[in-house]
């Protein structure tokens, strides 16, 4: 697919998935792009941009090019949230059935 080829090339150089966002240009015609992430740069790519369109778009005031050190501490991040996030759900799935069975709802019904 159109995604699969555009997600691949940050793949093939060492990154993960890129974070998308909608874009325009100066004539109003409308685009996706991938969008620089602090902490996992464009697309998880360790470094400068390395894409055309990634080059060219303009960056936050004091935005720095993505280390080694960044990225793994990104993605440590990102497993910590993720595991407190299953951790959330799992207490409110409880806190759910406990209130279905003192109101007398049997699966949900």
């Amino acid at each position: 697919s159109v995604l699969d080829a555009a997600e691949g090339v940050y793949a093939r150089l060492g990154g993960g998935k890129p974070k998308w966002g909608s874009s325009t240009d100066r004539l109003g015609r409308d685009s996706a792009v991938s969008t620089e992430v602090e902490g996992w740069g464009y697309g998880g790519v360790v470094g400068a941009a390395v894409l055309e369109g990634d080059k060219k778009r303009r960056r936050k005031v004091g935005a720095t090019d993505l280390t080694a050190e960044e990225k793994v501490e990104f993605e440590e991040l990102g497993r910590t949230c993720w595991r407190e996030m299953e951790e959330l759900r799992v207490r409110w799935e409880k806190i759910l059935e406990k209130e279905e069975e003192a109101s007398g709802i049997v699966n949900g019904l």
